[in-house]
This record gives structure tokens, C-alpha cells and sequence, in this order.
């Protein structure tokens, strides 16, 4: 799901997308850093609700989104995030991709 200020979020579960307020659930989002070792920039997909004020969905503005794709079963992303389920682990590795 892609918004206007260029933010992202994933999540298998979008309800109410027709209304003017979508809600997300098991969201997720990427976020990129640097190892301090070794140098390597990192792709992490983080189980969003591990904040302190443990949110356990999110209330859009629906004026703000700016694409909705689908992420299918057999995807990367639907795989990290159901090991992430299996192992009670937040953070999963993105593999990179040459850009």
C-alpha cells in the first residue's frame, strides 16, 4: 500500500477500503539501515505494534493512499511474514534486488 507522502505498508488484511476510513491489520513496513559492521544495507520487514503504544490496527485516510497491490501467497513478502507468525520473531531479512 503506497501513500502520498511515499510511506509504505504491508498487511494481508485491508478491511472497509471502500469507506473513507480503511482499516489495516498485521501490518507490516520495510525498514532499510546500514550494518555498522560490515557496511551492508538491510531490508527488514517489522511487525508494526511493537511501539509503545502497541497499535493493533491502523485507521487510513482514504484521500491519502495512492495504490492498494495485492500481495499473493506464493510472494516473499507473504512468506516472511508468515515465518514471522511460526517464529514469534517481528523482524524478517528482504533479500536485496539489483536496482
Amino acid at each position: 500500500m503506497g501513500f502520498v507522502q511515499g510511506e509504505g505498508r504491508m498487511s494481508r488484511k485491508l478491511s472497509s477500503l471502500s469507506g473513507a476510513h480503511p482499516i489495516l491489520t498485521d501490518v507490516f513496513y520495510v525498514k532499510t539501515g546500514t550494518d555498522p559492521q560490515t557496511k551492508e544495507v538491510k531490508s527488514v520487514l517489522v511487525k508494526r505494534g511493537k511501539e509503545l503504544h502497541g497499535p493493533d490496527k491502523m485507521y487510513l485516510y482514504a484521500q491519502h493512499i495512492v495504490l492498494v497491490e495485492p500481495v499473493t501467497p506464493a510472494s516473499q513478502v507473504t512468506k516472511l511474514i508468515e515465518q514471522s507468525k511460526v517464529n514469534r520473531r517481528h523482524v524478517s531479512v528482504l533479500p536485496r534486488h539489483g536496482g
